[in-house]
């Protein structure tokens, strides 16, 4: 007797190899058998009526960490088809904490992120990654969660917020530590956002030190490199030096090459990962499958005194006269401290995205002349208006993304977070569409991709990278996170302008064999776990 069986579906396994007709039957959240299955007298019988059936999507970067206590049942991610998401990328996870990082961090986090009415209530009774991992398995998560600790969490537990200088030694041996008891909880790796406060302050060196304490336990280390336009070869310098130095596999986290300027870096970046990966450095990557960026609240590309600020502080900062007569000199120039990348574009190469309907797709430069003032003083006005909400999204190379996606090392991620619901700000079109938009942008109607190999980036690739021995395949044995689409009708339908749209064509979705999609439609299951390093097998090195 079997729990589900999905019969009569084209079945790709998540290897690359090409699909076969078979019958897909689940026990007790198992795959145990392939092929032409006897039903018998079993209830729960699914015909897929030759409909694909894959593995679940693994998304090998997300901050959902940051919504799932919120958001426990995960629409948003299931919608399109992900069971499993690694979450606490680019230095941000939710924790360790202390009662000054709870504050000044992760609850300027979440405000920015999500809306009071979500977060209000939100229960921070946790300090350490093992005791936040026992909140999300007390609550119940509708996807699989595969945590990473951040780097900006655990420097700023020991140094504080503000600090901006290097750690003396007791205080790198105590980071060090709370590295060691996070990866002992379950972590499986470190990242770190090289571009963001607080964790921008530690020099290489410094992370490097962290960097050996993962590898010593088997993980690996993420990271949102340290510039994504400019200084985009450079900073991967750093991340391949950190690699070679930690003797640590790196993962580039949602790898871009930002502004026209910066259009046609691409090749560059895929040559000198070949070449780092030549050299013994395991350097892959992931990336998100949409020609545009958000670059968060639009108060995060200014001097670090207001992108350090939550956003309705950096609105309120910026209503002062003198704050803002600062602020706007401080445009007129530049700090190692600060890149400038708005006027080096000259305020033309990114877009807004939110709030109001009337700016959105337009750039700064666009608004400036319609208002028929400075592009800084539009820019600190919009600002203002929003309560610090308006957002920018900077363009990409629709030529530089399809190489990346052909790159056979190349994941496929949203930088998203999961919701459940309208948050009412701006998010991202990932955020509800990137597995779909993959599958129907970048295999049907371009071909840049084989739907195969697609589905191969998606699932046994990072199931490979992370150690995930049963899942990211379809084989006997392997956990039944499964998803049946239409690859005929899978679409994204989320837009800049209404971004909280579900895909069309993803029918069904399983996690650990429950069905958590049922013909397009959310069950309420709670079927995710959340998988520990040491109880996947992933063992430290010797």
């Amino acid at each position: 007797m079997y729990d589900v069986v999905l019969r009569g579906g084209t079945v790709i396994d998540g290897t690359g190899q090409p699909g076969y007709r078979a019958d897909v039957a689940v026990e007790d959240g198992r795959i145990v058998s392939l092929g032409e299955v006897s039903v018998g007298e079993i209830d729960n019988v699914i015909d897929v009526g030759g409909a694909v059936v894959c593995p679940g999507f693994i998304d090998m970067h997300s901050h959902s960490d940051i919504s799932l206590v919120a958001f426990p049942w995960a629409r948003s991610s299931l919608g399109q088809g992900i069971t499993t998401e690694v979450v606490g990328n680019c230095g941000w996870s939710m924790a360790p904490i202390t009662e000054v990082v709870r504050e000044k961090v992760l609850r300027r986090l979440m405000g920015t992120l999500l809306d009071e009415e979500a977060c209000g209530d939100t229960p921070f009774t946790w300090r350490t990654v093992g005791e936040f991992l026992a909140v999300l398995e007390q609550r119940g998560v509708g996807t699989n969660v595969v945590p990473l600790v951040g780097q900006s969490l655990v420097r700023a537990c020991v140094m504080g917020v503000e600090s901006e200088r290097p750690a003396h030694p007791v205080e790198l041996e105590v980071m060090k530590e709370l590295v060691r008891e996070a990866m002992s909880a379950g972590a499986w790796g470190m990242s770190t956002g090289r571009a963001y406060l607080p964790g921008a302050h530690a020099p290489t060196s410094e992370v490097v030190e962290l960097a050996r304490v993962v590898a010593r336990e088997g993980g690996f280390y993420a990271t949102h490199m340290l510039d994504e336009g400019d200084r985009l070869l450079e900073a991967l310098d750093e991340a391949i030096t950190i690699g070679r130095e930690a003797g640590i596999g790196v993962e580039i986290s949602h790898l871009t090459a930002c502004y026209p300027r910066n259009w046609g870096k691409m090749a560059k970046v895929i040559d000198r990962i070949g070449q780092a990966r030549a050299e013994g450095v395991d350097v892959t990557f992931d990336l998100y499958p949409y020609p545009y960026a958000w670059v968060y609240p639009a108060h995060r590309e200014f001097p670090p005194e207001v992108a350090r600020l939550g956003a309705r502080e950096a609105a309120d900062f910026l209503r002062d006269p003198d704050r803002r007569a600062a602020v706007r000199k401080a445009f007129e120039g530049q700090t190692p401290e600060w890149r400038n990348s708005l006027r080096a574009s000259g305020f033309g190469d990114v877009v807004m995205t939110a709030p109001d309907p009337a700016w959105v797709g337009k750039s700064i430069a666009d608004l400036a002349r319609e208002r028929d003032a400075d592009p800084v003083d539009t820019l600190i006005d919009l600002v203002i208006a929003s309560e610090g909400q308006v957002g920018l999204s900077c363009t990409i190379s629709e030529d530089d993304l399809r190489l990346a996606l052909r790159y056979p090392e190349a994941m496929v991620s949203t930088d998203a977070y999961a919701l459940d619901r309208e948050i009412g700000t701006f998010v991202h079109p990932r955020h509800f569409g990137a597995m779909s938009r993959l599958l129907g942008v970048y295999v049907r109607e371009q071909g840049a991709l084989s739907l195969e190999d697609a589905i191969r980036r998606v699932t046994s690739l990072p199931a490979r990278r992370l150690g995930l021995r049963d899942r990211g395949v379809i084989q006997v044995g392997a956990a039944a996170d499964l998803v049946v689409f239409d690859p005929l009708s899978i679409a994204d339908r989320a837009t800049i302008a209404e971004p909280y749209r579900f895909p069309s064509g993803i029918h069904w979705v399983l996690v650990n064999g429950r069905v958590a999609v049922a013909d397009g439609r959310h069950t309420g299951a709670r079927a995710g776990k959340v998988l520990r390093r040491q109880s996947c097998g992933v063992p430290p090195r010797s």
